[in-house]
């Protein structure tokens, strides 16, 4: 079975489409975990001033 030039574009736009979109929720993933230690980071850095003003 041969595939016309049509399709073939059309496959590869498609094919082009899904690893764009798989990149960007890896990308999105990343800056949500980095964005995690960095809460969790500022949490441990403030406690011992919130124990102080009780």
């Amino acid at each position: 079975m041969a595939v016309s030039p049509d399709e073939f574009i059309l496959f590869a736009a498609i094919i082009g489409l899904l690893i764009g979109v798989i990149w960007g929720l890896r990308y999105i993933v990343k800056l949500e975990k980095r964005i995690e230690s960095l809460d969790k980071t500022i949490r441990k850095a403030v406690a011992p001033a919130r124990k102080r003003k009780r």
